[in-house]
């Protein structure tokens, strides 16, 4: 017994041995050079970068450019692999590493054509806007060349080399997201596919109900009118998810108050962007820079350079997407006699027609890589879109006209956001952004805080809300939006401001602005917590982030549990739902309840009509429907004909038999956390085994797409949330030494390292994490400390 015991207990030990040995190896094995001096080239002085306890690199240089270009180094250092397949992605190229599976987003951004676009971009820019961009992947290859042997195990893995980075790749990221943060497209197809189903009368009691909950004018009315006539393109509306497809579809809340309503008697700022973050380390990159007159901590996409969203010496700022309408769909005119042709005014034009090569890894490939050939067209206002689904080609031509493409600039005002001193300097230089339409708010040190929509919108004579037949009558754009009639505001009475995607031009607005918002349901209940009496703290407006009181829920619930009560096989549901707050907490039973009965209540209220194909589609598109069909059920008006009881009961039915069947046969088991979960997961192995070795599991989930604590699902019965916080960041600008932040993953992207899911815990928790501000609170929680020569002094 004995000597069994001295063998299992060796055993033991040589396997404890073994584990700590993996633990410490393992992270060096796929690590980079953090602590000592490395030379670099380009660098005019040197520059030393001290990580913190989170893995978080801050640079200190002499100047902005080494700064941005020592930006670009240790940004590769994190996440080169996640540099180089978003650009392979952006560009259309994705198929080299995912094979078939990549099909489809690579037919769609080859013909979008990110990439030429980028190109012209950087040929407009000047010599100071080049300059940014080109620091930026000069640093990014200082890696690529210096430390070959510290690339990620990652690239060996996926079978990918890493490729230089251009300052074109950044540009061409940047159009991306301005395109995939565009959602106007959705609308526009499901307009006209409802008038094409239903005929124009019928489908105006459809059109998005588009409220903006500060103008207490605004009766609700449609921003626009439906189509006026059917056009036979309701096929077109699959078209809706591949033109929106990816993973930058920006929704958010954000917020900031004056003085007088902040416990330190400083400005404070909130900002919480939302976006499809499962996949790790996360899409933001934190960092700090300073430079001589500059300090800066926040984040941006890795692979842009300088900051998007945090604080700087002067001021705080967060974005959320406004969706201005920036995107027109075209029916093309064929010419009769030459279809090869499209009319123009009266004219017979040749499209304009480009080949692309499209690369598929397949095993049985010489080389390992099949080609396919894709003909792109496109006219005087865009990119043929039609053609993306093989059943549709010669059947109707739309193209795709998009602002930014059509805005070039020699300055796109990103590094001022940097350097700017106060809210009025940054509010001008957010008029300079054309790429982007999005909902700034700023508070800088002197206690002004501002709101801000930046891009560029354009004033149309008519058309906007659905795909416009291209007539003779002349092109509907006529000029642009003028940046002072932009939505904007400064420092208001009630000593906030803030948005949540919600429409935010008044009802009166005199130009076509967008018919597609957030329902105001997150943008209300911010109302109701910031205009309650008292001044806040930054611990409040991090709890006002984890808010999950759902006020669709206390609009449309009521309702629901009264015609629940009153059948007998529903009465319990009935029952739970009379008797919830509205908080969609993990341990709830009525959020499960609640949400998938909503749900089901849409489905089958719109279905006999719209057909299941057209009403899966309605439905994904919450922004369309929902706020018009909760104050519908609030009031009791239905369409007529339609048996809402019935259709309540048969709804809860379903919701019945679905959580019975996934989560047990009582109630009390129906917990909204066994339900709604976020999943985390590797680019490497986004499915089957090894998923949650990669990832992170299923981690249960509070709130809803209608809380501030965000979590959408893809509508149906897989509660999986796809939109959630990919950060949450408050700045105090009263507290000198740190900003309250947190990532759902980690500032590493390698595997094995101890910052690449370090953050989960906390996001998931509420447990506060820091951006370090001061230097005294840097050198504090300094880890490692590199120094960056300039190559020449070696």
């Amino acid at each position: 017994m004995g000597k069994w015991f001295r063998r299992l207990l060796g055993l033991a030990l040589l396997l404890a041995l073994a584990g700590a040995a993996l633990y410490f190896y393992l992270p060096r094995l796929n690590g980079y050079q953090q602590d000592g001096s490395l030379d670099l080239p380009g660098l005019q002085y040197p520059v030393t970068v001290t990580r913190d306890e989170k893995g978080m690199a801050h640079i200190q240089a002499q100047s902005l450019e080494d700064a941005v270009l020592a930006q670009g180094f240790v940004t590769a250092q994190d996440r080169i692999f996640q540099m180089q397949t978003t650009k392979m992605f952006v560009e259309g190229r994705l198929g080299e590493f995912l094979g078939d599976r990549a099909g489809t987003s690579d037919r769609l951004l080859r013909t979008l054509g990110f990439k030429a676009l980028a190109q012209r971009q950087y040929q407009a820019l000047g010599a100071q806007g080049r300059l940014f961009f080109e620091r930026y992947a000069q640093g990014v290859n200082a890696f690529l060349e210096r430390c070959p042997g510290d690339l990620p195990l990652e690239f060996t893995l996926a079978g990918v080399k890493p490729e230089p980075w251009r300052p074109q790749d950044s540009l061409a990221l940047l159009y991306y997201i301005g395109y995939s943060t565009s959602g106007n497209l959705t609308h526009e197809l499901m307009a006209q596919a409802l008038v094409d189903k239903l005929g124009p009368e019928k489908a105006r009691g459809m059109m998005p109900l588009n409220i903006n909950p500060d103008d207490p004018d605004d009766a609700g009315v449609e921003a626009a009118p439906p189509p006026p006539q059917a056009l036979g393109l309701e096929p077109l509306a699959a078209l809706a998810p591949l033109l929106q497809e990816g993973p930058y579809r920006l929704g958010s809340n954000n917020w900031a108050v004056s003085p007088e309503r902040s416990q330190s008697g400083r400005a404070m700022l909130a900002g919480d962007p939302h976006l499809d973050a499962r996949l790790l380390p996360g899409p933001w990159y934190p960092l700090g820079l300073a430079a001589p007159g500059l300090r800066v901590v926040g984040v941006n996409m890795a692979g842009l350079p300088g900051i998007a969203l945090g604080r700087t010496n002067h001021l705080a700022i967060s974005m959320t997407n406004n969706y201005g309408d920036t995107q027109d769909l075209y029916l093309e005119a064929l010419d009769p006699a030459d279809p090869g042709r499209y009319l123009e005014g009266g004219r017979s034009l040749p499209f304009e027609v480009s080949e692309e090569t499209l690369l598929f890894r397949d095993k049985q490939a010489p080389g390992g890589l099949r080609q396919e050939k894709l003909l792109v067209r496109r006219t005087s206002r865009g990119p043929v879109v039609s053609g993306l689904m093989s059943a549709l080609k010669g059947e109707r031509v739309l193209t795709l006209r998009w602002s930014p493409a059509e805005k070039l600039v020699e300055d796109l005002g990103l590094m001022h956001m940097l350097t700017a001193a106060s809210a009025a300097e940054m509010d001008r230089h957010l008029t300079r952004v054309p790429m982007l339409c999005l909902n700034w708010v700023f508070a800088d040190t002197a206690g002004n805080i501002g709101h801000r929509v930046s891009g560029a919108l354009p004033l149309r004579r008519e058309g906007g809300a659905w795909p416009y037949p291209v007539g003779a009558g002349g092109d509907n754009w006529r000029g642009w939006i003028p940046p002072e009639q932009m939505p904007h505001e400064s420092n208001p009475a009630r000593g906030w401001l803030g948005t949540c995607n919600q429409k935010v031009v008044p009802h009166d607005y005199p130009h076509y602005y967008s018919n597609f918002f957030a329902s105001g349901h997150r943008y209300r209940r911010l109302k109701e917590l910031l205009d309650a009496p008292g001044a806040r703290s930054a611990d409040d407006f991090w709890r006002h982030q984890r808010d999950v009181k759902s006020l669709l829920a206390a609009q449309v619930a009521p309702a629901m549990a009264r015609e629940l009560s009153s059948h007998a096989d529903t009465a319990e549901m009935g029952q739970v739902l009379a008797g919830w707050d509205f908080e969609e907490g993990t341990e709830a039973v009525a959020p499960s309840i609640f949400n998938l009965t909503w749900y089901n209540f849409a489905r089958l209220l719109y279905e006999p009509d719209l057909g299941p194909e057209l009403t899966r589609r309605l439905l994904n598109d919450l922004y369309f429907w929902e706020e018009r069909l909760a104050r519908d059920v609030q009031t009791g008006v239905y369409p007529p004909g339609v048996n809402a009881g019935e259709l309540w009961r048969r709804a809860a039915l379903e919701t019945k038999a679905h959580l019975q069947e996934q989560l047990g046969a009582q109630p009390a088991d129906w917990r909204w956390g066994r339900l709604h979960y976020l999943e985390l997961i590797s680019v490497l192995r986004r499915e089957g085994w090894g998923k949650e070795l990669l990832g992170s599991g299923r981690l249960p989930l509070a709130g809803s797409a209608a809380t501030l604590l965000r979590g959408r699902p893809a509508l149906g019965k897989d509660m999986g949330a796809v939109i959630m916080a990919s950060l949450r960041m408050v700045a105090d600008l009263g507290d000198p030494d740190k900003v309250l932040a947190v990532i759902p993953g980690g500032v590493c992207e390698r595997l094995f390292s101890p910052h690449r899911t370090d953050q989960v815990e906390a996001f998931m928790s509420g447990h506060k994490l820091y951006w370090w501000f001061s230097q005294e609170a840097l050198d504090q929680h300094a880890r490692h400390r590199l120094n960056l020569v300039p190559a020449q002094d070696k």
